[in-house]
């Protein structure tokens, strides 16, 4: 009897110790319209802790106006105010979401504060993690204009889950120079499919990278509007569609700023050729050059310049073959 009695608290201490782990707010239905508005969570009842992770899930179902499910955003923040508030969680769009009204069930997990990479700006944080106590309001927001929808269920986990570490080698600046080189091309477009009528100059930077695998290469020109073709084996300016393996014209994060080839497919010891140019005729400047991958990427020299590298030239040449 005594046993039992023991394996009964135990097993009531587990489950204190579990539900301590996560603080749930169930916030029941709502009614989401195309204006933000901020929901206050009470923040003075969460229990103290450092929150590091979060679940969001809900019911949708579509009103008027046409909206989406995958226009079905929201975010955790310190204020009521936008303008001023501290981000813990603003996560975009559900991986369940859909081009339509069909109803679905909406669910989202992540990490404030965690750490993410990514090949403009490397490792960086995201979010900010949650202080149980402080304030804290969800914004719930339908982005198509004069629509609303019906969020049933709608439940908010705070955890403490850390975040995993990124993975991947990010390359910073293993390259650069000024596309203002002298050298023109009629610089293909993004996909190149088709040559455009922009003639502007370029660099070339022949390339490897140490380990094969996934890469994303990027370069970056603060000054001017830059534009980054990929090409694999041999590059010859007068026939600009062959070879092609990838090309960008604005990053995802810089923007203009920036150039950014995502999800190529790299083989160490293999040949290819960066070519920077410009979106116009009559825009060059400085660029660097960036990566994220396996492994690291690396300038191969021109070959008359290998025998100058002596023993550095013999470790290239093993990388290629």
């Amino acid at each position: 009897m005594n046993r039992n009695r023991l394996a009964a608290v135990l097993a009531v201490a587990g489950l204190a110790g579990a539900a301590a782990a996560q603080h749930n707010i169930n916030l029941g239905t709502l009614n989401v319209t195309s204006t933000a508005t901020p929901i206050d969570l009470n923040g003075a009842s969460i229990p103290a802790g450092n929150y590091t992770s979060y679940s969001m899930s809900f019911d949708w179902v579509a009103g008027g106006g046409g909206p989406w499910s995958n226009e079905a955003i929201w975010a955790l923040t310190s204020t009521n105010n936008l303008a001023t508030a501290v981000f813990h969680a603003d996560p975009g769009v559900s991986p369940d979401a859909g081009s339509s009204g069909n109803p679905v069930t909406l669910t989202w997990n992540g990490f404030m504060g965690a750490q993410t990479l990514n090949v403009e700006t490397g490792f960086s944080t995201t979010g900010a993690a949650y202080n149980g106590g402080d304030d804290l309001f969800l914004f719930t927001l339908q982005t198509w204009a004069g629509s609303d929808a019906t969020w049933s269920n709608v439940n908010v986990t705070l955890g403490f889950d850390s975040a995993p570490t990124p993975t991947g080698v990010f390359s910073e600046a293993w390259a650069s120079g000024n596309t203002a080189t002298g050298n023109t091309w009629t610089r293909p477009n993004a996909a190149g499919t088709a040559l455009s009528t922009a003639v502007p100059q370029f660099d070339v930077i022949p390339f490897g990278v140490t380990e094969s695998g996934t890469y994303d290469i990027a370069s970056i020109t603060p000054d001017h509007d830059g534009f980054l073709h990929i090409y694999t084996g041999a590059f010859d300016a007068n026939d600009p569609l062959a070879n092609f393996l990838a090309g960008n014209d604005d990053g995802p994060i810089l923007g203009l700023g920036s150039s950014v080839t995502a999800g190529l497919e790299l083989v160490a010891g293999e040949l290819y050729f960066a070519v920077i140019s410009a979106f116009g005729t009559t825009q060059a400047g400085d660029y660097t050059m960036n990566a994220v991958g396996p492994g690291a990427a690396f300038v191969i020299p021109a070959p008359g310049s290998l025998a100058l590298l002596g023993l550095g030239g013999l470790v290239i040449a093993r990388r290629r073959r």
